[in-house]
């Protein structure tokens, strides 16, 4: 490695080719790279490092590849996702943000300057945004100065990270966001086939189509097709249970259900761990507020989470079902889940069906749960 003849404390790899220059310190690397038809200096910031925290020798790689994008007229790129400076580096490390801040503003006028925020952009990182011509948002990513902490305390409004600065509200509302991304990654969601009404063949379909998680509203309907595909070859079902939880039901349920979606008081998560014990359970929320509709009361969820942990249960998430009616209306409750869910750092969001799959998507969903859309329209019961 030959020093960069920018900056002593920073130093260049070797170039695998005459162009390309490699920047490497702390929790940022940054190098010019071939990004399809065009050449463009990309900085990135490792958020498994000190959670992606600016240390004084990153923002000396921020500047200088800020710098370098500059001098060679190409554009820069940052890919984000950082917590802020990193608060062991002391009043050095918000200086390598204000140097970074200065070499991106020296870019203005000059060179295209692109944000990508992968993740959180908090604090001093959040600022740098303000400089970009053009800022993308993926929805896993959320930007701002202070937290919902906070703002909490300034204001006694409970938020969440997504409501505060989720990608959505900066596409929609403060126009920071140019480019937000539709929906998740589809790996990164689960699909819960819904096979209520239909028989066993609705379960081998979804298994042929890779659909492992199987969901089922009553019991003897998830006993009858668990017996039913038993001994069929391929992958078994991951079976879902998504009805409510009647205690004298659970022994049969027990060894057959991988995650138990509907929990909603202490008794049933007592019951399930007694035949089950550290099984994976969903607590379910009362978004829409209709009488018998199932769950819990949104101020209630905290408890009851502290509470089935003592019961030796794994609390994966929550999770919701929609206020009837248009899509639109079911947004406002999938918020109120993601937001808990964030409160609680619980991973996993139950939440979409067939007809507000995409407000859930949009809203944070790590899990739909698809009957008709996959099956067509049920069967009557009889």
């Amino acid at each position: 490695m030959s020093p960069c003849p920018y900056h002593g404390r920073v130093t260049l790899d070797a170039p695998p080719a005459p162009i390309i220059r490699r920047l490497v310190a702390g929790s940022v690397r940054a190098g010019v790279e071939d990004l399809g038809a065009r050449t463009a200096m990309v900085a990135r910031s490792v958020s498994d490092v000190r959670r992606g925290a600016l240390s004084p020798d990153d923002g000396d790689t921020l500047a200088e590849a800020a710098s370098v994008a500059a001098e060679l007229r190409i554009p820069f790129v940052l890919v984000l996702a950082s917590s802020g400076a990193d608060v062991s580096g002391g009043v050095a490390s918000l200086h390598g943000w204000g140097r970074a801040a200065r070499a991106l503003a020296g870019c203005s006028g000059v060179v295209p300057v692109v944000v990508v925020v992968t993740g959180p952009a908090l604090s001093g990182p959040a600022l740098l945004l303000g400089l970009a011509d053009v800022v993308v948002m993926t929805p896993d990513a959320f930007a701002f100065v202070s937290g919902p902490a906070m703002v909490e305390d300034f204001t006694g409004i409970r938020i969440g990270v997504r409501q505060l600065g989720g990608s959505a509200i900066h596409a929609r509302s403060s126009g920071l966001c140019a480019i937000e991304a539709a929906s998740p990654d589809p790996a990164s969601v689960t699909l819960v086939a819904v096979t209520k009404g239909f028989g066993p063949e609705a379960v081998r379909t979804a298994l042929a189509a890779g659909l492992t998680a199987v969901g089922e509203n009553y019991a003897d309907e998830l006993v009858s097709k668990a017996a039913a595909v038993a001994d069929d070859p391929g992958p078994a079902p991951e079976w879902h249970f998504l009805g409510a939880i009647q205690r004298n039901k659970v022994p049969r349920l027990a060894p057959l259900v991988a995650c138990w979606q509907a929990v909603s008081r202490v008794q049933e998560g007592r019951a399930i761990a007694k035949r089950h014990p550290a099984a994976r359970v969903l607590v379910q929320v009362d978004v829409a507020g209709l009488p018998g509709r199932g769950g819990v009361p949104p101020t209630e969820v905290p408890g009851l989470v502290a509470a089935l942990r003592v019961e030796d249960l794994d609390v994966a998430g929550l999770m919701a079902v929609g206020l009837p009616g248009p899509p639109e209306g079911a947004r406002a409750g999938f918020r109120e889940l993601s937001r808990l869910a964030d409160a609680l750092a619980l991973p996993v969001r139950s939440m979409g069906m067939t007809d507000d799959l995409e407000v859930a998507l949009s809203e944070g969903s790590t899990m739909v749960r698809l009957g008709r859309a996959l099956f067509g329209d049920r069967p009557p019961r009889t």
